[in-house]
């Protein structure tokens, strides 16, 4: 599960990340976990596709970003969650093409759950040739539990 990598000085640490979003208008129900359908990378298979939801397999400091643009006179309103915490939000107004995004650092421990869902009805802008409503992550800096 985990691509483990040689660091500079001969020190080891892992190398997680993954990167997804839509190329197609999509309709999220309010409470729904946002299930990206394009994956760009998920390196170290922490992006389950079916679910949605990015499983920390390395305890360690972790960046998220999260942006979206809503269907033409629509609004969306996502909302990322840690363990079933919020801790972030993006709105888009039901004007236009409405865009927004957010950004997270989090201490996670291995088995917590990342995931974006919708806070209401989210209705999701997308085409063939861009992907505009994108969810990503990755390690910043691993964190070691040491026993004596």
């Amino acid at each position: 599960m985990n691509t483990l990598l040689s660091a500079v000085g001969g020190e080891s640490f892992y190398h997680l990340a993954f990167s997804a979003g839509f190329r197609r208008d999509v309709t999220f129900a309010q409470g729904r976990v946002i299930v990206y359908e394009q994956i760009l990378l998920n390196t170290g298979t922490v992006y389950n596709r079916t679910m949605g939801i990015f499983y920390c397999p390395q305890s360690g400091v972790y960046a998220f970003h999260f942006h979206v643009l809503s269907q033409y006179g629509k609004e969306a309103y996502l909302q990322l969650h840690h363990n079933h915490k919020k801790v972030a939000s993006a709105y888009c107004q039901p004007t236009g093409h409405g865009g927004s995004g957010n950004s997270a650092i989090l201490h996670l421990k291995t088995g917590d759950q990342v995931w974006v869902e919708a806070a209401r009805t989210a209705y999701l802008h997308g085409t063939p040739a861009n992907s505009y409503t994108t969810f990503s992550g990755y390690l910043i800096s691993p964190s070691f539990d040491v026993k004596r």
